[in-house]
């Protein structure tokens, strides 16, 4: 994912929108992966489990992305 890419995504307002974009680009997201992402991150930074264990399983950050926190997480956990 490049940084245009997400900030294409944190854009879309619908999930519908977020599966055009990420065609734009050669990705595949269903309904229910662009609804999750839409949902947002939580109030206090947390992770929820999904993305605690994306990032103990060793996810690839780009460098780029840990300015974006755990919004970053969720489109990175369903696009790379």
């Amino acid at each position: 994912m490049t940084e245009e890419m997400f900030k294409k995504l944190t854009g879309a307002k619908t999930a519908e929108e977020m599966i055009a974009i990420a065609k734009e680009y050669g990705k595949e997201l269903t309904k229910e992966q662009a609804e999750e992402m839409l949902k947002p991150a939580d109030a206090n930074g947390e992770l929820d489990d999904d993305a605690l264990d994306s990032v103990a399983g060793g996810i690839n950050m780009p460098s780029w992305a840990g300015k974006y926190g755990a919004d970053a997480l969720k489109l990175l956990k369903y696009l790379f």
